[in-house]
């Protein structure tokens, strides 16, 4: 899920999205942001968000060595979807702490 506040947008991935990748051969690596500037013009809205990048850092090199197609990779992905999203919801409650906005 991408979250820029309040007064900004939501994205959320699709399961369509993740199999089409996976049709594409493309393999997904499932991320959250853990630092955001609060954005000037909106008082519930981030901009400038950076990924966890030791967490992306470490996905890549296990992906660098994983030996199946992007299917099971993908379907990894989703099977730990809960552990991320509450990664990303402990960072999203940081963010919003640190820039007073609000973010969901």
């Amino acid at each position: 899920m991408k979250d820029e506040g309040a007064d900004g947008d939501r994205d959320f991935i699709q399961w369509d999205t993740v199999a089409l990748m996976s049709l594409l051969g493309v393999y997904v690596i499932i991320g959250y942001y853990v630092k955001a500037n609060k954005n000037p013009k909106y008082k519930n809205k981030v901009t400038n968000q950076e990924f966890d990048y030791e967490y992306l850092e470490k996905k890549f090199d296990e992906l660098s060595s994983y030996r199946s197609d992007a299917l099971h990779w993908n379907m990894k992905e989703l099977s730990n979807l809960k552990q991320i999203g509450e990664k990303a919801l402990e960072s999203y409650e940081r963010i919003s702490s640190e820039t007073q906005s609000k973010v969901s």
